[in-house]
């Protein structure tokens, strides 16, 4: 760029399909703009701040929030979870911190960001806040499983971000399910946006030094142990009892009609 932190591209390409993105970097950070299209009549003026940079979160005025989904599958407990990431201030925080998962985490997968934060996966140790935060919002998706221990009960605990300052659960419940979440107020029945039943607790942290985890109970879970087929197979016994009933029933009925016949 010039004196003026200006800087001119002419003849470009214009159609269909074609996008522009401007970025710059400063150090480890990057900055950058939402990719934008061209008509052949007018140009865009694009302003790209560049902002001072830090790796110290504890020195920056940024908070964050958290969301967390459970729901089941046939043999796991899905966990989706969003951060977002409030960066007050105006220097850019670079990260690269791991936010450790619940033990035996699986199936790890995240939304892909248009911005220069990202998260990524720590194979078996959790994920990571990584790339450029620079000031305002950032939100990052993902989502992993848990295998089911085959219990009733399960609990899973998962590390938070620093500057944790709201942190919302949800489960999906069915009429023998609850959900427990260490200091955290008692689980309210309501419904999510589609419709499902759910049961919904948030806390708000105050702010204080250190990471916190947090702990997450789901109670009354569906079990596929010795007590479920002993279940089965009495359901069976009796069906099959039912139908010998049935069988000799029908069988006596048959023996009295044909003896009524030959009387006749």
């Amino acid at each position: 760029v010039d004196d003026a932190g200006l800087l001119r591209f002419d003849g470009l390409p214009v159609g269909s399909g074609i996008t522009y993105k401007v970025s710059t970097t400063r150090g480890p950070a990057t900055y950058s703009v939402m990719p934008f299209p061209l008509s052949d009549k007018v140009g865009k003026r694009v302003v790209l701040h560049s902002y001072e940079i830090s790796n110290d979160i504890e020195r920056l005025p940024i908070g964050t929030e958290g969301f967390i989904y459970l729901s089941l599958k046939e043999d796991a407990i899905q966990i989706e979870q969003m951060f977002t990431v409030l960066n007050l201030g105006a220097v850019t925080w670079v990260a690269d911190l791991l936010v450790e998962l619940p033990r035996g985490f699986r199936a790890f997968n995240k939304q892909e960001s248009m911005s220069e934060a990202r998260i990524d996966e720590v194979s078996g140790k959790g994920a990571a806040l990584r790339g450029t935060f620079g000031p305002g919002r950032h939100e990052l998706s993902f989502r992993y499983q848990v295998p089911l221990d085959n219990d009733t009960r399960q609990a899973m605990t998962m590390e938070l971000p620093p500057h944790i300052f709201q942190t919302q659960v949800l489960a999906e419940s069915s009429k023998t399910m609850g959900l427990e979440v260490a200091d955290f107020p008692t689980a309210q029945k309501t419904q999510n946006r589609q419709g499902k039943r759910v049961l919904a607790t948030e806390r708000q942290f105050p702010r204080k030094e250190g990471r916190q985890n947090l702990t997450i109970t789901l109670t009354g879970l569906p079990t596929t142990g010795p007590g479920r087929w002993v279940a089965v197979l009495l359901a069976v016994g009796a069906l099959l009892a039912g139908g010998a009933y049935l069988l000799q029933k029908d069988r006596k009925s048959t023996r009295l009609n044909s003896s009524h016949r030959l009387t006749s």
